[in-house]
């Protein structure tokens, strides 16, 4: 049931997924209990479906409660505690938590560097929610000391047109937009335009995304 709700997972078919995972959720946690890996990893599967049926809520208190178990039993050197708190700032990002987040991320980042690299995907993923942090609390300077050397490594070591690259780069343009400085954003969303129209296409539905989103900071 966990690989066909994962599939379906992938499929985009969430609501298919959900009630498989939850019933496996619930199984593991009897009969292996709640701190057993292969239960904490349905956990995160589960926490994803539900950020994307936005039952935050639920969400939030399944991905808290997932956290609090690795750091105690693997503690915050771990590669999937760092991925836990990770996935938490980011949803605590996305409800304006930022101040929560920010006090996450800086304790969590120093990890990643030190036990994955200061090049590594997960690293720089995290720094880019680091400088969204700063900028949601109105420090656009530090925001952007983080963001800029962050998308250059991500150029450097995923290539310019990697999905996490073009994110990074979105979140330098949300930076500048959250700072007034539409003139700014306004270059760096048309970099990710051009590289989605050549990386996938001019009628690729991302690329038709990212058209939008330049026509409505143009028109703003």
């Amino acid at each position: 049931a966990n690989n066909l709700a994962i599939l379906y997972s992938s499929q985009g078919r969430i609501e298919e997924a959900e009630p498989l995972l939850s019933r496996v959720h619930a199984s593991m946690e009897a009969v292996l209990g709640a701190e057993h890996p292969n239960t904490l990893s349905v956990a995160t599967n589960l926490a994803s479906c539900w950020t994307q049926l936005d039952r935050i809520d639920e969400a939030e208190a399944l991905m808290r409660s997932g956290l609090a178990i690795r750091e105690r039993t693997v503690g915050p050197l771990n590669e999937k505690t760092i991925i836990s708190a990770l996935a938490l700032a980011n949803l605590l990002l996305s409800t304006e938590q930022s101040e929560e987040a920010l006090t996450l991320l800086k304790r969590t980042i120093p990890n990643a560097e030190s036990l994955l690299g200061v090049d590594h995907p997960t690293t720089l993923e995290g720094a880019s929610f680091l400088a969204i942090a700063h900028s949601m609390e109105g420090d656009a300077e530090r925001a952007r000391s983080i963001i800029t050397p962050t998308v250059a490594r991500l150029e450097a070591s995923l290539g310019s047109s990697h999905p996490t690259t073009l994110m990074g780069l979105a979140d330098h343009a949300t930076i500048e937009i959250t700072a007034g400085d539409r003139a700014a954003a306004a270059p760096l969303l048309g970099t990710i335009l051009e590289r989605k129209a050549t990386s996938q296409g001019p009628a690729h539905v991302e690329t038709l995304t990212a058209a939008l989103a330049c026509l409505e900071n143009l028109d703003a």
